[in-house]
């Protein structure tokens, strides 16, 4: 049977109100019983009842994140940077590695049993939770949702739009200027709705600014599942299964490139959707005896430590993932402290380009 503060206040010979306060340092108890009640609790095997105490104060001090792919380094990173900005403000972080899709939703619901105190999403889909979010919301409980936008209109939801496709152009940009007028968009993400994304609009934005045409040949589109396919050119994306996360994105990138090789071998540039799988990409394109950036040049996504850390350290597009984590965890707060709670806020955080080593001149052919 489990310790209760009851059992400690007998053997104490105190009240057990004494006792609660004194496990929770309150002040008003003098150290040197705090400290023997606190040994005293040791000793006995005590362990605190949170879901008791949450459900006696009204909340958890813990903020849930519900994230896609923890092998991605890029929402590894996103984790340590929200959970800094929450321990600052003596709040917890619970973390739910959840895929896209039925178990996504799933782990919300959980969530909303009283698990945390507001949740932090990521999706591809702002107007898919709207429904969900309105939930928490009449419970008192903030639901911020990140993603990049892949879908017409605004949402009910307060959103932290990624705006990957200000680095795209910013990519596109810097490959024209050394030359290059082959690019192709790796993408092993696509959604059903991806002609509507601002990855695509970044694209046709840079492509038109600089007199390209963008042919089916300059898109690549493949299923996180099924890496030894592949398909190219954006009418066949609605044709696409939602992907979801992909779990292991250096085969797709490895075995993706193959693909992309024979079947456009004029490429020499490549922006991929990941550094994680631009890495996969690299290990492919050495083993078909190609060099980068020489005959090849690769731009990454996510701008993470592997972007840094590869032979040829690679040029990457820079997601800002410290301003991501800190504005979410800020708005948490700002919701469970007061505001309005019926107009939902929104904001587009414009990615960057960091340039590395990657990318070099374009080869003549």
């Amino acid at each position: 049977m489990a310790v209760t503060i009851y059992d400690i206040a007998k053997v104490v010979k105190t009240s057990h109100a004494t006792v609660s306060r004194a496990l929770n340092n309150y002040p008003q108890v003098n150290k040197k019983t705090r400290e023997h009640i606190q040994n005293v609790a040791k000793s006995l095997g005590y362990r605190p009842n949170f879901a008791a105490t949450a459900l006696k104060m009204g909340k958890t001090n813990k903020l849930a994140l519900l994230l896609p792919d923890l092998i991605d380094p890029f929402f590894a990173e996103f984790l340590r940077d929200a959970e800094h900005n929450c321990l600052l403000r003596d709040y917890k972080t619970v973390v739910i590695q959840s895929l896209l899709g039925a178990t996504y939703e799933k782990s919300l619901e959980e969530l909303l049993k009283g698990l945390c105190d507001g949740v932090i999403v990521f999706t591809s889909s702002f107007k898919k939770l709207e429904s969900v979010a309105e939930q928490f919301r009449v419970r008192g409980m903030p639901f911020i949702a990140i993603g990049i936008r892949t879908e017409k209109g605004e949402a009910k939801v307060d959103t932290i739009e990624e705006n990957v496709g200000r680095g795209i152009e910013m990519a596109v940009d810097h490959l024209v200027r050394l030359g290059h007028k082959e690019i192709v968009f790796f993408d092993n993400t696509p959604c059903l709705s991806e002609a509507d994304s601002n990855r695509l609009e970044g694209l046709k934005r840079a492509f038109g600014k600089h007199g390209l045409k963008l042919q089916k040949e300059n898109i690549f589109y493949f299923g996180a599942y099924d890496n030894r396919g592949g398909i190219t050119g954006s009418e066949h994306v609605v044709e696409l299964r939602e992907s979801g996360a992909a779990m292991n994105q250096t085969n797709d990138g490895f075995y993706g490139i193959k693909k992309l090789m024979d079947g456009y071998p004029e490429t020499t540039a490549i922006i991929g959707t990941s550094d994680l799988l631009m890495l996969g990409v690299y290990r492919g394109l050495l083993e078909m005896g190609l060099r980068v950036p020489d005959d090849i040049s690769l731009v990454g996504t996510d701008d993470c430590w592997l972007s840094r850390s590869l032979p040829v350290s690679l040029t990457s597009i820079d997601m800002k993932t410290q301003q991501l984590a800190s504005t979410a965890v800020k708005w948490f707060f700002d919701r469970i402290e007061g505001g309005d709670w019926n107009q939902p806020r929104r904001i587009v955080i414009d990615s960057g380009l960091v340039i590395r080593e990657s990318t070099g001149k374009a080869k003549k052919h």
